[in-house]
C-alpha cells in the first residue's frame, strides 16, 4: 500500500478512530477518576557493614550487592508480612499486603528500597518501617543473646578503660608540668625528683597498656558489629504528604490511544480478510491484467407519482 493510498484509507475511516477514541477514552477517565488516592511510603535498608569500614573490603562489597537482592525477595515473604502485619495492626492480610508492597535494589549497590503503596498516608508509613523491622529480626544479622552479652562486655570495658585513660594523662600532665618547672624542682632533694621521674614512667606505660587493651576491645566491638551480612536502616519512612495517582488525563491519553490503535487493527485485519474487489485499480492489480471496461451502478430510478408504469413494447 502506497503512502497516498494509505492516506485515502486513513481519511475514510477517521469518524470510526476518534469514536473508538473517546469512547475508550472516556471510559478510562470515568475509572481512572474514581479511584481512591494512593500514598506511596518508602524505607531505605543498606546490606552488609562495610560502609563504616575506612577502608571496604571488595569481596564484601561484592557481598553485599548480592545479598541486597535476597532480602528484595524475603521482604515481601508471607512470614514477613504477617508479622509486620501483627506488629503495625494493619488492616489488610498478609496476601493482599504483598500486593501493595514493591522492592528494589539500586543498581551496582546494596542498597534495598522497600516501598507501600496505599490509600491512607500514615499507615502506609507505618507498615513499610513494620516490614523493614520485621526484615531485620527474621535475617541472619541479628545478634545471638550470647555475642549481645559479649558486645555489651565490650562496651563496658571500653568505658571504664577510656575512664582510666583519662585520669592517667591527666597525671602525667600535672607530673609533666611540676618538672618542667624550673623554680619549683629546684627546692626538691635528689631522691625526691627520682621518685617523680619514676612516677612519670609508671603512668607512662600504664597508659601504654591501657591504649592497648582499649585496641583490643574496640577490634572486637567492630568485629562484632561490621559483619558482611548486615542490614540496617539507613532511611525510615515517612508520611507522604501527597498521592502518586495524580496522572488522571495522562493514563486517558494512553487509554483513547490504545482504543485507536486496537480499532484501527480490527478494522484492518477485516478488510485485509476480505478478498472482495470494489475498485478497478484493486481489479488490475490482484489479476495483473489491464481493464478494459467498467459496468457502472445502474440504480432503479423512481417513478413520479401519478405517472403511469413504462412498458416495453414487444416487436413484431
Amino acid at each position: 500500500m502506497r503512502l497516498n493510498e494509505f492516506l485515502k484509507w486513513f481519511w475514510d475511516r477517521l469518524w470510526l478512530f476518534a469514536l473508538a477514541g473517546l469512547v475508550v477514552g472516556g471510559a478510562t477517565y470515568v475509572v481512572v477518576a474514581r479511584r481512591p488516592p494512593a500514598y506511596e511510603a518508602r524505607v531505605m535498608m543498606v546490606v552488609g557493614g562495610y560502609m563504616q569500614a575506612p577502608n571496604p573490603d571488595t569481596t564484601e562489597i561484592r557481598t553485599g550487592v548480592e545479598l541486597a537482592r535476597t532480602y528484595a525477595v524475603l521482604a515481601t515473604t508471607h512470614d514477613v508480612l504477617r508479622e509486620a502485619v501483627a506488629a503495625a495492626d494493619f488492616p489488610l492480610a498478609p496476601d493482599r499486603l504483598a500486593e501493595l508492597v514493591d522492592t528494589e535494589v539500586r543498581s551496582d549497590t546494596s542498597i534495598l528500597e522497600l516501598s507501600v503503596t496505599y490509600t491512607d498516608a500514615e499507615q502506609a508509613a507505618t507498615i513499610a518501617n513494620a516490614i523493614a523491622q520485621q526484615l531485620i529480626v527474621q535475617s541472619p544479622t541479628n545478634l545471638t543473646p550470647e555475642q549481645q552479652q559479649q558486645l555489651d562486655m565490650a562496651y563496658a570495658q571500653i568505658d571504664r578503660l577510656n575512664r582510666q585513660l583519662e585520669r592517667a594523662r591527666a597525671e602525667v600532665d600535672a607530673l609533666d608540668q611540676s618538672l618542667a618547672d624550673e623554680g619549683a624542682t629546684a627546692d626538691l632533694e635528689p631522691f625526691e625528683r627520682t621518685l617523680l621521674l619514676e612516677q612519670q614512667e609508671r603512668l607512662t606505660n600504664q597508659i601504654n597498656q591501657l591504649t592497648a587493651s582499649l585496641a583490643e576491645f574496640l577490634a572486637v566491638a567492630a568485629g562484632m558489629q561490621e559483619r558482611t551480612n548486615a542490614l540496617e536502616i539507613v532511611e525510615w519512612a515517612r508520611t507522604p504528604p501527597t498521592p502518586v495517582n495524580t496522572n488522571t488525563w495522562v493514563i486517558t491519553l494512553f487509554g483513547a490511544m490504545v482504543g485507536v490503535v486496537l480499532i484501527a487493527g480490527l478494522v484492518f485485519i477485516v478488510e485485509y480478510l476480505d478478498d472482495t474487489i470494489w475498485v478497478p485499480d484493486a481489479a488490475a492489480q490482484t489479476l495483473g491484467l489491464p481493464v478494459l471496461a467498467v459496468i457502472p451502478e445502474i440504480r432503479r430510478r423512481q417513478r413520479q407519482p401519478g405517472s403511469a408504469p413504462h412498458r416495453r413494447e414487444a416487436s413484431d
